[in-house]
């Protein structure tokens, strides 16, 4: 089985996927070096959600282009990267920053064949893969009020700081938002 990830190009991150046999024990942070403070406030508050009991590892990896990229680089990089919905934040006109958050599932076990097909459905759904996306929808919906330096506090009563306004959230998105992670969390918390 060969891993999705590029021997030649990322030595260290495929090694390290080999060594978990491929298992899917890991999410994939996957950006430029525009994209580092970022990726560093995710990677803390993956290992800040201790509630999830998985043994699941963040793997980073930085693609070696800064600013817009290149025609040449977005070629270079697109069979890695093209599916991610990053490249049209990466490759436009303004640019803006990115990370690819994958498990890669569609290019491992019985995802290889079934990925967008008629087998590519609930029955493969478990408690495990449940609480996999609770912690990976809980992470990012922390650090977005991280980076958005946001009182969480103010969440349930649909106010927003200042900070929210300026990178677009508005009490609207920010419920959306809070939708969203309750929906993956309460399903973990409601069987536990």
């Amino acid at each position: 089985m060969t891993p999705w990830i590029p021997l030649q190009v990322f030595p260290s991150v495929h090694q390290e996927m080999v060594s978990m046999n491929l298992a899917g024990s890991f999410l994939l942070l996957i950006h430029k070096p525009d994209e580092a403070a970022v990726v560093s406030t995710f990677q803390q508050t993956w290992e800040e959600r201790e509630k999830y009991s998985l043994n699941a590892t963040a793997l980073n990896i930085t693609v070696p282009v800064t600013g817009k990229p290149s025609d040449i680089e977005t070629t270079a990089y697109y069979e890695f990267l093209g599916r991610s919905d990053c490249v049209a934040f990466w490759v436009r006109e303004p640019y803006f920053r990115c990370v690819f958050v994958t498990d890669t599932a569609n290019y491992r076990g019985t995802m290889r064949q079934c990925y967008h097909n008629p087998c590519d459905n609930v029955t493969s759904i478990t408690d495990e893969k449940l609480t996999f996306l609770a912690k990976v929808t809980d992470s990012v919906l922390q650090t977005t009020l991280k980076l958005a330096e946001v009182n969480t506090d103010c969440c349930s009563t649909g106010e927003t700081s200042g900070a929210v306004g300026a990178v677009g959230l508005n009490g609207s998105s920010m419920t959306s938002l809070m939708w969203l992670a309750t929906v993956c969390i309460l399903y973990v918390r409601l069987r536990d």
